[in-house]
C-alpha cells in the first residue's frame, strides 16, 4: 500500500511539473501574444501612416499633373502665338488687292493716283520767285504761250482772248490778273488752267488736253463740212454724250413711229476692224474710243477676261449701240458695264461722270466678280 501510495504521489508531483510546465508556456504564450498584439498595433500604425503619405503623395501627384497640364496649356498657347506672330511678321505692309478681290493691277492705278495728288500738292506749293531766274521761266510761258496760240487760235475764242491777254501781260502791256496769273503757272507746270475746263472736265496734262481738243474739234469740223454723219462717233468728243445718245433714241423712235420711252439700248461689241466697216448700220450708231478699266477684253469671243499684268486699260472695238423695243433683258452672263465720261467716276463740279450701262458678255466669271473688281468703260483717259 504503502508503495502504491508513494507511486501515486510521485505520479502526482509529475503532473504538478507538467502543470507548472504548462502554466510557464500559457504565460509564454501570452507574452507572445501581448507582443503580437503590440507588433500588430505598431505595423497597423505604420501602415496607417504609409497610407497617409500614399494619399498625400497621389495629392501632390496630381496636382503635379494639373499644374504640368496647365504648364504644357500655357507653353502650347505661347508657341501658338509664336507662331501667329511669326506669321503676321511674314505679311505685307500694305494689303495686296487680291485680298479685296481687286487685280494687281488695281494696286498700281492707286499708285499713280496717289502720285498724281503728291506732285499737284508739291506743285501748288511752289513759291512764285521773282528773281533773275523768272527771266528764263516767262520765256519758256511766252514760247508755250505762242505755241499754243499758234495752233489752236481758231478752237475756242476763250482760250485765244486769254492767251493774248497772258503774252501782253508778259510784255507789261496789261495788268496780269489773278485769271492771268493762273494760266501763267499752269503753262509753266504744264497743266490746263481750270478756266478752259469749263467745257468739259479732263485729267489730261497741257499737252495731251491741247492734242485731244484738237481731235474733238476736227471731228466736228469734218461733220460740218461733210453735212454727213461720221461712220464712228466718238462719245467723249461730245460735251454731253447722253443728250447725244437721247438724240438717237429720238431720230429712230421718229423712225419706227414710237414712243422714246418704249425703247433701250441694245449693245454688240464687234469682233472685226474699224477699216472693214465702209456703211453705217441700218438702226444706231457705232461708237469708237471707248476704255475698259478693270478687265481685259477677249476680242476673238467677245467676253471680259482677266487684264493682262502691267495693263490698266484695254481699248475697246467698236461698240454699235442700237435701240430696241423694251424687252426682258437677259441678265445671265451679262455684265451691265456703267460707262463714264472721264476717270473720275463720281463727276465733277456739279457735273455727273456717268453717262450709259452698256450690256457686255461676263465670260467665264459672273457678273458679281466684275462689279467688285470696278470694271468700267471709260470715254477718256487722263493720259
Amino acid at each position: 500500500m504503502i508503495k502504491k501510495y508513494n507511486e501515486m504521489e510521485e505520479d502526482l508531483y509529475k503532473e504538478i511539473d507538467k502543470l507548472s510546465t504548462c502554466e510557464n508556456e500559457i504565460d509564454e504564450l501570452k507574452q507572445k501574444n501581448k507582443n503580437l498584439q503590440t507588433k500588430t498595433e505598431n505595423l497597423t500604425l505604420e501602415n496607417n501612416n504609409i497610407l497617409a503619405q500614399l494619399k498625400n503623395l497621389k495629392e501632390e501627384y496630381n496636382n503635379n499633373e494639373n499644374n504640368m497640364l496647365i504648364l504644357d496649356e500655357q507653353v502650347g498657347l505661347t508657341e501658338l502665338t509664336k507662331s501667329y506672330l511669326d506669321y503676321i511678321t511674314l505679311l505685307p505692309n500694305t494689303d495686296r488687292p487680291e485680298a479685296f478681290g481687286q487685280h494687281p493691277n488695281a494696286d498700281i492705278t492707286s499708285l499713280i493716283s496717289e502720285s498724281r495728288m503728291l506732285f499737284e500738292t508739291l506743285m501748288s506749293l511752289q513759291i512764285q520767285s521773282t528773281s533773275s531766274a523768272a527771266g528764263s521761266k516767262e520765256e519758256k510761258v511766252a514760247q508755250l504761250a505762242a505755241d499754243v496760240l499758234l495752233k489752236y487760235n481758231l478752237l475756242l475764242n476763250s482760250i485765244n482772248s486769254s492767251l493774248e491777254d497772258l503774252q501782253k501781260g508778259i510784255k507789261g502791256l496789261v495788268v496780269m490778273s489773278t485769271e492771268l496769273e493762273e494760266i501763267f503757272t499752269c503753262i509753266y507746270e504744264g497743266r490746263v488752267p481750270s478756266a478752259w475746263l469749263n467745257a468739259y472736265p479732263s485729267l489730261k496734262l497741257l499737252g495731251s488736253w491741247a492734242r485731244d481738243l484738237s481731235a474733238r474739234v476736227d471731228h466736228f469740223t469734218v461733220w460740218s463740212e461733210t453735212t454727213h454723219p461720221p461712220l464712228f462717233f466718238w462719245l467723249a468728243a461730245y460735251t454731253f454724250p447722253t443728250g447725244f445718245l437721247t438724240a438717237v433714241l429720238q431720230t429712230c423712235a421718229r423712225a419706227f413711229e414710237v414712243p422714246i420711252d418704249s425703247l433701250s439700248w441694245e449693245f454688240t461689241v464687234l469682233t472685226i476692224d474699224e477699216n472693214q466697216i465702209q456703211i453705217p448700220p441700218e438702226n444706231g450708231v457705232y461708237v469708237k474710243s471707248t476704255f475698259l478699266e478693270g478687265a481685259g477684253w477677249d476680242k476673238k469671243n467677245a467676253v471680259l477676261i482677266e487684264p493682262q499684268p502691267m495693263q490698266l486699260v484695254c481699248s475697246m472695238p467698236l461698240i454699235h449701240f442700237k435701240p430696241v423695243e423694251q424687252l426682258k433683258k437677259k441678265t445671265k452672263g451679262v455684265y451691265s458695264c456703267p460707262c463714264y465720261y472721264f476717270p473720275v467716276r463720281t463727276g465733277a463740279a456739279n457735273r455727273p461722270a456717268f453717262v450709259v450701262a452698256v450690256d457686255l458678255k461676263s465670260g467665264i466669271e459672273s457678273a458679281d466678280f466684275w462689279i467688285k473688281r470696278g470694271t468700267a468703260l471709260l470715254l477718256s483717259l487722263a493720259n
